[in-house]
């Protein structure tokens, strides 16, 4: 459980990181209840890591909220690696061109800002 403490006019942070010992650091607040909102993001991100640090160790794969790229991402890396290669298409970036060239050819990939 994170806490915090207020020494000198500075808020400190304490938290257990991802390897189990114990940390305190200096962390710009101005309330208490700011510096206890930090602290805790502080352990949790460290928990985030320990986790993903025991999963590795066991052999598990990684959790859906461990992996960090986007559905783009995914989608170039797929088809890069585990599609079948279509006549006259050599990679993501191939098929990135076959699409912006056939309006009638579906893109997988939705148009939103985020995707990309």
């Amino acid at each position: 459980m994170a806490s915090v403490l207020k020494r000198g006019g500075f808020w400190y942070a304490k938290w257990t990181d991802a390897t189990g010992k114990r940390c305190r650091e200096r962390i710009e607040a101005s309330s208490k209840a700011q510096a206890k909102a930090l602290a805790d993001e502080l352990e949790v991100e460290a928990r985030r890591h320990r986790n993903l640090a025991r999963r590795v160790r066991n052999g598990l794969p990684p959790r859906p909220e461990d992996l960090t790229g986007t559905f783009a991402d995914l989608c170039t890396w797929w088809l890069d690696h585990r599609s079948r290669r279509r006549a006259g298409v050599a990679s993501a970036s191939d098929w990135g061109s076959m699409w912006s060239r056939n309006p009638w050819v579906p893109c997988p990939c939705p148009r939103s800002g985020r995707l990309t």
